[in-house]
């Protein structure tokens, strides 16, 4: 181990002492080998050997995660395989995304979210390599038993609508994300998430031309488990909700105001448009002619009873009701015979001349000599 002070020669001499490594008993290892490979844990320069030394350590990380406490893997294990997430070698990349879901149990929830799933992210978006930008998204799909719920929703799933490239194992592994978040107790994705965000995005990626047949049957089978969950959800929040609403409308109210039952509205389903609107329940938007009842006189008091609409608010109709309650109590006291009232028919009037019409104006005060005699004879003539 005294050839580990010159970094140049330490690619050539790690894979012969972790080799002896294996043959050690854990206890040895942590006393005799452990001190000596922390330095070359955080070796960087020259940076082809630091390359090398990472690849070495990928490959060996079994035994160091066996053998290695778990406090020292904390601590000088998991700096190293953040480092190595950002190496530009794709092999390097690659080893590394395939060994993190071994030992995430290891990885405290606050460096998964603020150091790990940073680095995969970039890894899988500015990467070139078709391998690496897969096996990043398996990794991070691997991983997300380990991370809350809200994290998932907020920052794993809008990543995915990120990624540019639509190759079929992409494709795939976009969707096994979705899966294992959709099927997951812990992380089910709720109705409003995955009718505004989820299947906006799978629906679109199910008609890529690159997916075979069985690739494109996956993607249809996870979209239909979608849309059952959501009709399952919403049919049954609504049917309690109509439930309630319901029960609230009927409460005391007539017959003629009881809301119809869901097979008669939509009994006698037709194709006309008419029909089609009206079994939405959209014929209400429609203004229908009131029809008015015959007037009533009773006492003196005229009483115009009109046609109640179905579409009342819950206060008219509590209103109504009311009224209902009152005119029902005074049917049942006792009716007062009413007054016969003497009905003058006025006979049409005949036209008198208008000098006997104003007759009553003219007074003998006024004009003593127009209402003489001799001045309507004379009037009488000469007009007839």
């Amino acid at each position: 181990m005294t050839e580990f002070v010159n970094p140049n020669m330490v690619p050539f001499v790690l894979p012969n002492v972790l080799l002896i490594s294996e043959e050690c008993s854990r206890v040895e290892y942590t006393h005799l080998v452990l001190p000596e490979l922390i330095p070359i844990f955080k070796l960087q320069e020259p940076i082809q050997a630091s390359h090398m030394v990472l690849l070495i350590f990928l490959q060996k990380m079994d035994l160091l995660l066996t053998k290695t406490p778990a406090e020292d893997i904390k601590q000088h294990v998991l700096p190293m395989i953040f480092r190595a997430l950002e190496a530009p070698s794709i092999q390097i990349q690659e080893l590394c995304l395939n060994i993190i879901p071994t030992f995430a149990n290891l990885i405290e929830s606050s460096s998964m979210k603020n150091s790990l799933f940073p680095r995969i992210k970039n890894a899988c978006l500015q990467t070139s390599s078709l391998a690496v930008r897969v096996n990043a998204l398996v990794c991070m799909g691997k991983l997300l038993q380990y991370l809350e719920k809200w994290f998932v929703l907020d920052e794993v799933l809008p990543f995915l609508q990120l990624i540019p490239s639509k190759e079929p194992a992409v494709l795939m592994a976009i969707l096994g994300i979705y899966k294992c978040t959709f099927s997951h107790k812990k992380l089910g994705i709720t109705k409003e998430i995955l009718a505004g965000k989820v299947l906006p995005h799978l629906v679109p990626l199910s008609i890529e031309s690159s997916l075979n047949l069985s690739q494109f049957n996956s993607y249809i089978v996870i979209i239909k488990e979608m849309v059952s969950r959501i009709e399952t959800e919403q049919r049954g929040k609504l049917e309690q909700l109509q439930a309630m609403h319901n029960e609230q409308k009927n409460l005391d109210l007539p017959p003629q105001l009881s809301i119809p039952s869901e097979a008669e509205q939509t009994a006698g389903g037709s194709n006309k448009p008419d029909d089609i609107f009206k079994n939405f329940g959209l014929d209400h938007s429609i203004t229908a002619t009131q029809q008015e009842n015959s007037e009533h006189k009773e006492n003196g008091v005229s009483t115009h009873l009109s046609k109640p609409q179905v579409s009342l608010t819950l206060e008219e109709k509590q209103k109504l009701a009311k009224q209902q309650e009152q005119a029902q109590m005074l049917r049942n006291q006792k009716q007062l015979l009413p007054q016969s009232k003497a009905h003058t028919i006025s006979n049409p009037q005949v036209h008198d001349p208008w000098f006997i019409t104003m007759k009553p104006l003219l007074s003998r005060r006024s004009f003593p000599w127009l209402v003489s005699r001799s001045f309507v004879r004379f009037c009488c003539i000469y007009l007839f």
